[in-house]
C-alpha cells in the first residue's frame, strides 16, 4: 500500500523536497550575504573614524 502511494505521489514528493531545499539554500545565502555586508560596513566605518 505504501509503495503504491509513493509510486503515485512521486512527482509531488520530489517537488516538495526540491522546494524545501531551494528555500533553505536561498535563506542561507541571504543570511550569509547580509552578515558579510554588515561586517563590511562596520569595517569601513571604523577605517574612517579618527583614532
Amino acid at each position: 500500500m505504501l509503495s503504491n502511494f509513493m509510486s503515485e505521489a512521486w512527482p509531488e514528493y520530489v517537488a516538495g523536497v526540491l522546494a524545501l531545499a531551494t528555500g533553505a539554500a536561498a535563506s542561507a545565502l541571504i543570511k550569509a550575504w547580509r552578515r558579510r555586508r554588515h561586517l563590511r560596513r562596520r569595517d569601513e566605518g571604523t577605517a574612517d573614524s579618527p583614532e
